[in-house]
């Protein structure tokens, strides 16, 4: 699950309000596209029903020319899944309009889910891999261990 903040302002408070509660257990951020994101590990999973658990939230600062336009909260949410080909074929199939995304950790099917650009992800990495290889490759920063 992805939430995106109003401005760098708004990052640093949803991030400090998640690093002084008990409800974070472990964070990180990386710089991309001139601007941060962070990974959150939850103590307690977000629950999604049929499409499963996480503990994992990002908390998106919106890039610089993106600030006052881009929707403030739910951003995305990512569907982990072993078959991107096979998901493609269905969404395809269905005539879904999406789009296919490159990102040095994963790749992923986006389909764009309303007016406002909240997005479902399918990827082909989980995001705790993906964050650990970040932080491997010296490119994130270790906010709460």
């Amino acid at each position: 699950l992805a939430i995106k903040t109003y401005d760098a302002d708004d990052f640093e408070r949803t991030l400090e309000g998640f690093l002084s509660s008990r409800s974070c257990s472990e964070a990180s951020y990386i710089e991309m596209n001139n601007r941060r994101i962070a990974t959150l590990k939850l103590e307690e999973q977000i629950d999604f029903k049929r499409l499963g658990k996480t503990h994992y939230l990002e908390v998106m600062e919106p890039r610089p020319e993106k600030v006052g336009k881009d929707i403030v909260g739910f951003d995305h949410i990512e569907i982990f899944t072993h078959n991107l080909i096979g998901v493609e074929q269905i969404i395809r199939g269905h005539n879904i309009e999406y789009s296919n995304y490159v990102n040095p950790g994963h790749e992923a099917i986006v389909i764009v889910i309303n007016e406002q650009g909240q997005e479902i992800k399918f990827t082909d990495n989980r995001l705790d891999l993906i964050v650990a290889a970040q932080l491997s490759r010296g490119e994130g920063t270790i906010l709460k261990v």
